[in-house]
């Protein structure tokens, strides 16, 4: 029988809307049955413990560095990021002309072209695609969160990374929002059209989504198909043909944020 699904919308400190599925048994990204019952490697690992070997090595990059700056990182409950990790070369995406929602945002040089050319392919196509969040320092995503946690206590972390393990401190992730979503961080930009072009493209510019449907368990997020991360053109490719979630793949690369 078919769960009734209920859907609650919350205003978020820093950025737009999001939902949460207080029906799902969401896993943790260290928890012990993640672990267990994972195809792949846990990032579960201690940070003491040396990075295991792949059995893929990643084609476009040199051997992984400890690192933050690495787009192989991987950042979530046992990788966190520290609070003064900050990216060196954050722009203004409104100086780049990158069209967005809301106050101007930052994100990594690196990264500002290709997501001007990721919104530029969008819009030859006729999708819009505006961004709504990209860099958000350790202090923001502290207040972010605990405005989720005083809305859904101990459920927070659903739909909030805890401050030091979130994609967009790294300054290379972005949030997607258009009209069709009254410009809004929802579950139902998914089912836009410019989302299913981003699902179709989006690694062609570099881009991979963060927290895709289906990895749920392993991220112990629910799906955002608005979050996407920049890692490059060639990285992007192999986990694009690799068919694992950008999460499985960086887990095997075993790249630690030590910065």
């Amino acid at each position: 029988m078919a769960a009734v699904v209920a859907l609650v919308c919350v205003s978020a400190v820093v950025y737009g809307f999001m939902a949460i599925d207080r029906t799902q048994n969401l896993g943790s990204e260290d928890s012990s049955t993640t672990a267990e019952t994972s195809t792949v490697s846990s990032e579960d690992s201690t940070p003491e413990e040396p990075a295991k070997e792949t059995t893929r090595a990643s084609a476009s990059l040199p051997p992984p560095e400890e690192s933050c700056d690495d787009p192989r990182v991987l950042v979530g409950k046992r990788r966190a990021l520290p609070p003064g990790y900050e990216p060196g070369d954050l722009v203004s995406l409104m100086a780049y002309g990158v069209p967005i929602y809301g106050n101007d945002q930052l994100l990594r040089l690196e990264a500002v072209e290709p997501l001007s050319d990721l919104v530029s392919a969008a819009a030859s196509e006729g999708h819009e695609l505006l961004v709504i969040s990209a860099y958000r320092s350790y202090a923001e995503q502290q207040q972010n969160f605990a405005h989720f946690t005083g809305v859904y206590g101990e459920d927070a972390e659903i739909v909030s990374a805890p401050p030091g393990q979130s994609q967009h401190q790294l300054g290379t992730t972005v949030d997607f929002t258009n009209a069709e979503v009254g410009y809004q961080l929802l579950p139902a930009f998914g089912e836009t059209d410019a989302s299913k072009w981003l699902k179709e493209n989006a690694w062609r510019h570099g881009f991979i989504i963060t927290y895709p449907d289906g990895d749920e368990q392993g991220t112990g997020r629910q799906w955002e198909p608005w979050e996407y991360r920049y890692v490059g053109d060639g990285l992007a490719e192999e986990i694009h043909e690799s068919d694992m979630s950008l999460r499985e793949f960086l887990t095997e690369e075993g790249v630690r944020p030590r910065c």
